[in-house]
């Protein structure tokens, strides 16, 4: 990678969509530095407000329920669901920890379009020190349909997804790893392609 930078792999899950209207019920950060070896990893129950919860729509409640999340949230100590404004600052802590010259490069998937957009408006402090551009696999993959579906790699092949924080974090970032070494293991004939093309 050109830019050395740390990269938080950061998954949310929210009472819905629309970051105006809802709350982060569970955050999950991996971090890695550029090479991708991990270098911590957290997870986070959040204390969503009652009213974002019973307005859940019925596919999300159910999502939700499946996962265990709902029942982890309900069956929490206090001191287990933390008040945004304190994972804020918790989340805020961790990544000025692993920043580099003050950055930290933001990476998940869809991350660039959903999560970014709930950081910034629930996770104020957090949002800055990352990196207005994101290393997003859910670009990749969609690209890499694009060319042949058969480049794609199955997301969840022990499964559906998780939809827990910290395990879709995971998955995101194992699958930005395959496709990584897949792109080392044939460098040399793209660039030769490349060129080709130049």
């Amino acid at each position: 990678m050109t830019d050395l930078k740390n990269i938080a792999w950061i998954d949310l899950e929210t009472t819905s969509a629309d970051e105006h209207d809802g709350s982060i019920l569970e955050v999950g950060i991996i971090i890695t530095d550029p090479h991708l070896r991990e270098l911590t990893r957290v997870s986070t129950l959040v204390a969503p407000k009652p009213e974002h919860l019973a307005a859940m729509a019925p596919i999300v409640e159910q999502m939700h329920t499946d996962s265990g999340l709902l029942a982890d949230l309900e069956n929490a100590a206090p001191h287990e669901r933390i008040h945004p404004i304190h994972v804020d600052s918790m989340t805020r802590n961790l990544l000025d920890t692993y920043a580099v010259r003050g950055q930290i490069i933001l990476a998940g998937s869809g991350v660039g379009h959903f999560d970014s957009r709930w950081i910034r408006r629930h996770l104020p402090r957090s949002a800055q020190p990352l990196t207005y551009w994101a290393l997003d696999v859910g670009v990749v993959r969609r690209f890499l349909a694009t060319i042949d579906p058969d480049l794609v790699l199955e997301q969840y092949p022990d499964g559906g997804k998780p939809h827990r924080a910290l395990a879709d974090a995971e998955l995101h970032l194992a699958e930005w790893r395959a496709y990584r070494d897949a792109m080392r293991e044939t460098a040399l004939e793209f660039r030769v392609a490349l060129a080709r093309k130049r």
